[in-house]
């Protein structure tokens, strides 16, 4: 491109001119994307917490107005460690604990990543 006499040369002009990377048009995208992918993880994260803790007052054979007020404030952490307990002095079969334990223990490591 021809800038006229006296203008400097293309090479020279991004020298002296620096885009940062987020101004950019792939920089802008690459945010996007991931407040987008934040977001998911966010309400999925929301409706995992949601689920255990149905799960916990299904263990706990409790109905829900009782079950938010008995179990109010349990995180996932506090709240597998409930469903497993009650799971085994309830004789829950052998399988569905040991599926209770991997999918907690999986959830438990994502939470702890996530605080």
């Amino acid at each position: 491109m021809n800038r006229g006499f006296g203008a400097p040369p293309d090479d020279a002009i991004t020298r002296l001119y620096k885009v940062a990377a987020e101004n950019t048009d792939e920089g802008k995208e690459r945010i996007r994307a991931y407040y987008e992918a934040l977001g998911r993880f966010v309400d999925t994260f929301a409706r995992v917490e949601s689920v255990v803790t149905q799960t916990l007052w299904k263990y706990a054979n409790t109905p829900s107005k009782i079950g938010k007020v008995i179990f109010s404030g349990a995180r996932i952490e506090n709240g597998s460690q409930y469903i497993k307990q009650l799971a085994e002095a309830t004789g829950a079969p052998q399988e569905s604990r040991d599926d209770l334990e991997n999918a907690l223990q999986q959830l438990g490591i994502i939470s702890r990543v996530r605080n």
